[in-house]
């Protein structure tokens, strides 16, 4: 008999990511700027300095109880910090309804928050940070020799496919089309994906950034705009990683008619 209700448990799911989403936001912009503690000094306003109390850090509620300003100075608040708490929340209740809460669960936890972390750093920095990403490719191998439950050659080929393809892209335009970064991402999600799931992966990636800047193609005025890829590319990891395997057999036997 479970210990909670679904509804409670998805509850307290959802509210954990929010926390963690908190955090998380914290976390990112001090290896960022690379002011503070990385786990350890107080919340402070980002222009005025003043350290925040329990209760100006509390997900969503404090935000929306300030107005979006610091109570302080009553500058504007950056609402990216709102978006990595519902973001997280969202990500928690994926990886919760696919993989439960369980031992056996805890390394897809890991590799979806590892996704996590890399995705939001990239799409409000617009870089990827290796001291996140070596951390997370070096996971990824462990995942695939004791987890995945892939034969360890499609977790290689799948590595090498997604870093080949931004390493090509990297040579062939000297680093404008893509970052170094980008190589690592991809290798992240080919040894964790493997092959075939890998390539879905970065098909679906560059599906949604499509839709994404087709606003900005309707603009009247257009400007060069950078597009975060590594986003789009832990977005549609974490889909992959929940029902990489059930997608691709949809796409074959519907889609295709095999």
């Amino acid at each position: 008999m479970p210990l909670l209700a679904p509804w409670l448990a998805y509850g307290a799911i959802g509210a954990l990511g929010l926390l963690c989403g908190s955090f998380f936001g914290v976390l990112i912009s001090r290896l960022y700027h690379g002011t503070g503690g990385m786990l350890l000094g107080r919340s402070q306003c980002d222009h005025c300095q003043h350290s925040l109390a329990w209760y100006e850090l509390l997900p969503v509620v404090s935000y929306a109880w300030l107005g979006g300003r610091c109570r302080s100075c009553s500058a504007p608040l950056s609402v990216w910090y709102l978006g990595y708490e519902l973001l997280t929340a969202g990500v928690f209740l994926l990886l919760y309804h696919r993989f439960g809460l369980s031992v056996t669960a805890l390394p897809y936890w890991i590799s979806g928050i590892f996704a996590l972390l890399l995705g939001l750093y990239d799409a409000q920095y617009m870089v990827v940070d290796r001291r996140i990403s070596l951390p997370a490719i070096a996971w990824a191998a462990v995942f695939l020799v004791f987890w995945s439950g892939l034969p360890w050659q499609m977790g290689l080929l799948g590595g090498g496919i997604g870093a080949g393809f931004y390493a090509l892209q990297y040579g062939l335009s000297r680093g404008r089309w893509v970052g170094e970064g980008d190589i690592d991402l991809g290798l992240y999600m080919g040894l964790s994906l493997g092959y075939p799931v890998i390539l879905a992966a970065l098909f679906g990636a560059y599906w949604v950034g499509f839709l994404a800047v087709i606003p900005l193609l309707l603009r009247p005025q257009r400007t060069r705009t950078t597009v975060p890829m590594g986003g789009f590319l832990m977005l549609s990891y974490l889909v992959m990683l929940c029902y990489g395997p059930q997608i691709l057999a949809w796409y074959w036997g519907t889609v295709l008619g095999f």
